[in-house]
């Protein structure tokens, strides 16, 4: 990596400590450049609009997905199986790192932003695809009912991951993420098993 991209990468990083900070209305390239130690300009060198700046964010945010479909694929596991590692690695990482769970939480205000809202939908529809794959494979397996309430439990799961985090956040990270989550998507599952 040449130092261009490690200097965007540690901006980036600063933002998304900001971000966790301050929420996504608080963050400023002047507060940005402050903790990185440069001029309010050289942010711009990097990225030329703030816009670019919270794209960085997003597609860091979502850095991690390709490896992890991969590696829940190559696995040689049942569905139901692959299911409870995909969502288990999110939590792992997400706990090692609280601040990106931050990240989550702004989808709502950059849904309706004409630059970021593909994005941010992308990254979305992205995981939920992936989520609605392995049930898919799990139903065909038999090992999670096929019934016309399963077509929501993609979206129940993925809610609750998201939902998870945001109480993990608010209580200052007070509790264990990956075994609280974890309890909870395995009585999901549970309950619509066979």
């Amino acid at each position: 990596m040449d130092s261009a991209s490690i200097k965007k990468q540690s901006i980036t990083f600063t933002t998304i400590d900001l971000i966790n900070e301050f929420g996504i209305q608080g963050v400023s390239t002047r507060e940005v450049a402050k903790r990185q130690g440069i001029s309010h300009g050289a942010v711009f060198q990097y990225f030329p609009k703030k816009n670019d700046l919270l794209l960085s964010v997003i597609e860091y945010f979502s850095l991690f997905d390709h490896d992890l479909f991969h590696s829940t694929r190559i696995r040689n596991m049942k569905s139901k199986e692959a299911i409870i590692y995909y969502i288990e690695n999110y939590m792992i990482y997400y706990e090692s790192y609280p601040a990106i769970t931050a990240v989550y939480q702004m989808y709502d205000v950059l849904q309706n932003d004409t630059e970021l809202g593909d994005k941010v939908k992308n990254v979305y529809n992205t995981r939920l695809d992936f989520m609605t794959k392995l049930i898919e494979a799990a139903q065909k397996e038999g090992s999670i009912r096929n019934t016309e309430g399963c077509t929501a439990l993609p979206v129940i799961l993925t809610s609750y991951i998201r939902g998870i985090c945001l109480k993990w956040r608010i209580e200052g990270y007070g509790f264990q993420l990956r075994k609280t989550a974890m309890q909870a998507i395995n009585m999901i599952l549970d309950a619509f098993s066979l």
